[in-house]
């Protein structure tokens, strides 16, 4: 279902919430730099009462971001590290070798990322297909185990000069071996090679393991930080009681 916005409207899109499909997922596109403006905010949050959701979480924001959010009644619920590191020919290869995700791969790529994270942060099929189109280019790769089921997976992402670590996952029966890394430097190689000056990456505060892979890559800590939001809409905000719509809305 699309509904049309002015041109300079940040783009949007929002889906069922993985975790609660009653509660919207809204979600901004990296490739867009300008904050959500308040008018194009409080338009998406009366179309998705129209739909019937319960309320709204957002994806991981960047402090630029939160002010609006926070005006409309937000709060915070998440806060997430967010790293960048400067590229250039000091990336090389890790010690496992990667390769192109194929279609079939999805199934497997969903069940490592079940794995490796908590419910809240798990991605279905929909919001891996955003992870992939939230870049102008992204690339998709997988390590393979002894018995050639997928292990790990990454997202690499990019719009103009800059990079995009979306998401990288390891099975926890694999980690620890490699993995992990060769999956950041096949990334952070392809970011280089296609004119990428820097990228950026963000973990959950209390993920210790992931943030020393970031960290030992080079990455270093930004101030601020990123933050997940949450609106809970009020009783006399919600319509009907029909149960939500699980179709995506897309917005420019």
């Amino acid at each position: 279902m699309g509904v049309n916005s002015r041109v300079q409207s940040r783009a949007v899109r929002i889906a069922p919430w993985r975790p609660d499909p009653a509660f919207a997922h809204l979600m901004l596109a990296a490739r867009d730099a300008q904050p959500l403006q308040r008018f194009d905010l409080r338009r998406q949050l009366d179309q998705m009462k129209r739909l019937g959701y319960r309320g709204v979480v957002t994806a991981a924001l960047a402090p630029p971001d939160h002010a609006v959010f926070l005006e409309a009644g937000f709060r915070i619920i998440e806060r997430l590290h967010l790293l960048q590191r400067e590229l250039g020919p000091d990336v090389t290869r890790g010690p496992r070798q990667t390769r192109r995700a194929r279609r079939k791969d999805r199934i497997t790529i969903l069940a490592v990322d079940r794995a490796a994270f908590d419910p809240f942060w798990q991605l279905d099929e929909t919001m891996l297909v955003d992870a992939l189109t939230a870049t102008r280019t992204a690339r998709l790769r997988v390590i393979e185990g002894p018995d050639g089921q997928v292990i790990g997976y990454a997202v690499c992402g990019r719009t103009g000069p800059r990079g995009y670590v979306q998401r990288l996952a390891v099975h926890p029966d694999h980690q620890g071996q490699g993995v992990g890394t060769s999956l950041l430097a096949d990334g952070l190689a392809w970011l280089a090679r296609w004119g990428a000056h820097d990228a950026l990456v963000n973990t959950q505060s209390d993920n210790h393991r992931s943030l020393g892979l970031y960290r030992r890559a080079g990455f270093e800590l930004q101030p601020g930080g990123l933050a997940v939001l949450r609106l809970e809409f009020g009783r006399s905000g919600q319509g009907d009681r029909r149960q939500p719509q699980l179709g995506v809305l897309r917005t420019r």
